[in-house]
């Protein structure tokens, strides 16, 4: 729903495109109203919505209403029809006093990253890995411990969710992962239905043999500073010297740190 350009003397600014599950719906008016009760719940809640959605409407300020869902009534990916009584607030033309509006609640996806793994020279024969998991919308550490799973085929392995400073992102890890004689393929899968997301996501991490020695990979990072992150099967010396072992061709000089 498109708002016809008559509504421009009277509303500013509204709720519509595509919000997320956690949002509220605002309506700003043009022009300040000198006697509103600021922060309290309007008695006679000036929204209704198609499919309908429970929730209480407040002034958040002298020109702008706001309507506050119930939590979880937003659904994912269901679009809404709003309706605004302009006119208990405003005299307009009779054909002006409500004000209709549209928005769809954001579809929640997410996407799993293995990060390179990690052989520490303490523990040689056992590995954890890390990755991280991200929303495309907020989601609560509980629902996230839900979707994660990670086996080998023959055990499971528990994973651990981590917070981080933005809900719609968290950091998982799996400890003690041991290595075996052979390399083998330790599975990590998130799936979305415990959540009430119609997706799943596989990552496959190949566990180095133990008492192996080969390249795992080489990540470009940016902290603590720019370089190549290069991850070996085994622990080197911290005095060991890389001439021969390590080269990049495209750079003449460079500076390693082990």
């Amino acid at each position: 729903i498109i708002p016809s350009a008559e509504y421009a003397p009277y509303v500013n600014a509204y709720t519509g495109g595509v919000i997320s599950q956690s949002s509220t719906i605002r309506i700003e008016l043009a022009h300040d109203l000198p006697m509103v009760d600021i922060n309290n719940e309007i008695p006679d809640n000036p929204f209704s919505f198609s499919p309908s959605l429970k929730g209480k409407a407040y002034w958040i300020n002298n020109n702008t209403v706001e309507f506050v869902p119930e939590e979880g009534s937003l659904k994912p990916g269901t679009l809404y029809e709003g309706t605004f009584r302009l006119g208990d607030f405003i005299e307009t033309d009779k054909k002006l006093e409500e004000f209709n509006f549209s928005f769809r609640v954001q579809e929640r996806n997410f996407t799993l990253q293995a990060a390179p793994l990690s052989v520490t020279a303490t523990q040689p024969d056992r590995i954890d890995l890390e990755g991280e998991i991200r929303f495309s919308d907020i989601m609560k550490k509980e629902e996230v411990g839900k979707m994660l799973t990670a086996g080998d085929g023959k055990k499971s392995y528990p994973v651990e969710v981590i917070a981080t400073g933005n809900p719609a992102r968290y950091q998982f890890r799996i400890r003690q992962v041991p290595r075996e004689a052979e390399d083998y393929p330790l599975t990590i899968t998130a799936d979305g239905e415990p959540a009430g997301i119609d997706h799943e996501q596989s990552e496959e991490v190949l566990i180095p043999a133990k008492d192996s020695f080969r390249l795992l990979s080489a990540t470009r990072i940016d902290q603590p500073e720019n370089g190549i992150e290069i991850v070996f099967s085994s622990p080197l010396s911290a005095t060991q010297d890389l001439k021969g072992l390590v080269e990049i061709p495209e750079v003449p000089s460079s500076i390693f740190q082990i």
